[in-house]
């Protein structure tokens, strides 16, 4: 039995938004994500609190899971933000 395509349909892109208040998660995200599966991924405000193995882990593991042609937006707040 063959399934019809319908190509009309909407797919919605899958996203993840990592960023300090899920810090002590993210490790545990990622690796539970399945290979050639985002569209997208948002790390905001989350890298600076990171270690230099944690960051090198991260940016190998979106490469994993990423879709050819996916995207990885890292915000990073400005050394002069109250945010920083």
């Amino acid at each position: 039995m063959r399934k019809e395509i319908n190509y009309d349909e909407k797919i919605e892109p899958v996203e993840i938004e990592l960023n300090r208040d899920n810090i002590n998660d993210f490790e545990k995200t990622l690796s539970e994500t399945s290979e050639d599966s985002v569209d997208e991924v948002r790390v905001k405000y989350l890298l600076h609190y990171l270690t230099i193995e944690q960051r090198i882990w991260l940016v190998n593991r979106l490469h994993v899971i990423l879709k050819t042609g996916g995207k990885a937006t890292f915000t990073v707040p400005y050394w002069n933000s109250s945010r920083a």
